[in-house]
């Protein structure tokens, strides 16, 4: 509730607004309700600013534009892997997450829809979905390792996907981007993506169930308002790394690094630096509308972030 107002009185008198939220069910209804009106006022309102989901999104970005400079072209199949993530979670993101979890439940059209990774790009419809999720482990061939599903690419690449329609980028009508983990090679490799993919479902199957929640909110969970201590968030980090290739088998690849927590770390400085670099972003170059992180900032906030935020963004030879 307290969200929706606080957007509707931004988009109304022209305000901008950064923020981190993954919840793209919300994203999608603000985007319905508000849109025109943030268009009129010219309130640039910039959704995920956080982990979710700028190394996935300004990560993309900066792998284009190191495209275009190689092979002055654009690179249709983007995959992003988790190489490293060390951090806690809060009691405020459960919480968040079983909301949406609700949500669902009661409209059951509510999973199709946000089934589908262009869910939030303007030209959506429920048939317009070129790629499949990863849903189990297998073996990458391109990053020679095993991988599992990752949790955070249901609002990754909704975000990276709503990217390639704004701001004048397009990646191509068949760009696909998919996010997975990389769990290493050999017999050690896949049985930690049949680890993480088993707790994971396992995961999803208990917060369904109010009952199994509840065992798990008394024994398990951070509450809300709770969450990882300043050392733990300290001693948090994150590598990331994305390929990028063409029909003619062009690859390039990069690395994004973070240097604290993901979520209670990293997430605050991203944030921050998002605000200041929109501060500096003129009306005049970047009208009102929602948007995402690279495509309202760009170049501009991978440079802030580098020299801010403690992130890097490095081209790396395969």
């Amino acid at each position: 509730m307290y969200g929706e107002n606080l957007v509707a009185t931004c988009a109304e008198t022209g305000t901008d607004y950064c923020d981190i939220t993954g919840e793209v069910q919300w994203i999608k209804r603000m985007i319905d309700q508000y849109q025109v009106v943030a268009q009129s006022s010219g309130a640039r309102i910039v959704n995920s600013c956080g982990f979710d989901s700028i190394p996935s999104d300004v990560g993309n970005y900066f792998l284009q534009a190191k495209a275009q400079e190689k092979f002055q072209c654009y690179l249709p199949y983007v995959s992003m892997r988790v190489a490293k993530i060390s951090g806690g979670v809060s009691g405020g993101t459960i919480a968040s997450f079983i909301s949406t979890i609700e949500e669902i439940k009661a409209d059951p059209r509510l999973s199709r829809e946000m089934a589908n990774p262009r869910y939030l790009c303007p030209e959506y419809s429920p048939e317009n979905n070129l790629q499949t999720k990863l849903k189990r482990k297998r073996f990458d061939n391109y990053f020679a390792s095993w991988i599992a599903p990752f949790i955070m690419e249901n609002i990754n690449s909704r975000i990276v996907m709503r990217s390639s329609c704004l701001g004048g980028i397009n990646y191509g009508a068949d760009f696909t981007y998919d996010e997975a983990i990389l769990t290493g090679k050999g017999l050690l490799g896949l049985l930690k993506s049949l680890g993480i993919s088993f707790t994971l479902s396992a995961l999803l199957w208990c917060l369904y169930f109010r009952t199994t929640r509840g065992i798990l909110n008394l024994f398990f969970l951070p509450a809300p308002g709770k969450g990882p201590s300043q050392d733990s968030q300290k001693r948090g980090s994150f590598k990331i790394q994305m390929l990028g290739r063409n029909h003619e088998n062009q690859q390039l690849h990069v690395c994004i690094k973070g240097d604290s927590d993901p979520g209670y770390g990293s997430t605050a400085k991203m944030l921050g630096q998002c605000a200041l670099c929109l501060l500096e972003t003129p009306k005049t170059k970047v009208p009102g509308g929602f948007l995402t992180p690279s495509a309202a900032m760009g170049g501009m906030l991978i440079s802030r972030l580098q020299r801010n935020a403690g992130l890097t963004f490095e081209v790396e030879k395969l």
